[in-house]
């Protein structure tokens, strides 16, 4: 069981390793959140590329993914806020395509329940996530929303 002040080391460990991967222009977010169904607390980690807000709705990022640190037992696993983030980045779907080439799965591996693969594991998840980016830049939603070719070079 995590302490507060062990907490705060493995939140400012995780948002470091991000800040020194990503690019500039990434809004980052490791913030200690309750368990939904269970005692305890779990450590949200959430990044997306900085953009006009779309709609103006508070809460909706372009391309954002996240993940959720178990802070009893240290397991990492995806996971989805309030219908944003997960493992999946989107593209604009080709007419007459499946609907399930929407999306671009970020390959996650589960690591084993020790900070150093777990730090391990969100660095490998985030540059999977960048490199994701990189690679479909041109196809990816939201253009009128993020400069992608901005982004990368921040």
């Amino acid at each position: 069981m995590f302490n507060q002040s062990k907490i705060n080391t493995m939140q400012n460990k995780i948002e470091n390793l991000l800040k020194s991967i990503l690019p500039s222009d990434t809004e980052i977010i490791v913030s200690e959140n309750r368990k939904y169904f269970s005692d305890g607390k779990e450590l949200k980690i959430a990044f997306w590329p900085i953009s006009n807000p779309i709609n103006n709705v508070r809460g909706q990022y372009p391309q954002i993914v996240s993940l959720a640190l178990d802070l009893d037992d240290m397991k990492l696993r995806t996971q989805i806020y309030g219908c944003n983030g997960g493992q999946c980045i989107y593209r604009i779907p080709e007419k007459g395509s499946y609907l399930a080439m929407q999306r671009i799965k970020i390959p996650f591996r589960k690591p084993k329940p020790e900070e150093k693969f777990v730090l391990k594991a969100i660095e490998n998840f985030a540059k999977r996530w960048l490199q994701a980016i990189k690679d479909n830049k041109d196809d990816l939603m939201w253009q009128n929303y993020v400069n992608y070719d901005e982004f990368l070079n921040s």
